[in-house]
């Protein structure tokens, strides 16, 4: 899988660890090859925002990595204008 420039078009495989193109453009993903919206496409045994990662631009299963259950995890209200996110 690689970066396009959405300036200058250039490819740039996604282990880069440039934030951008060298052009100065930013990167962008092809959306082209993701299915459309199916419910039976969630992954249910994942209980984080990866649950859709069948929708993501992700190469293989290193989505694993970076999550810590956060997702399904609740926001509470602190004292009104402060809210905090539980993590399990």
């Amino acid at each position: 899988m690689s970066y396009i420039c959405t300036n200058c078009g250039k490819e740039t495989p996604t282990s880069t660890f440039h934030n951008a193109c060298e052009c100065g453009g930013l990167f962008s993903l092809p959306q082209d090859h993701l299915p459309l919206w199916q419910e039976s496409l969630i992954d249910k045994s994942v209980w984080s925002q990866f649950r859709y990662h069948a929708f993501m631009n992700l190469d293989g299963d290193v989505w694993r990595r970076v999550s810590m259950g956060e997702g399904m995890t609740p926001i509470v209200s602190y004292n009104g204008s402060v809210f905090l996110k539980m993590v399990s």
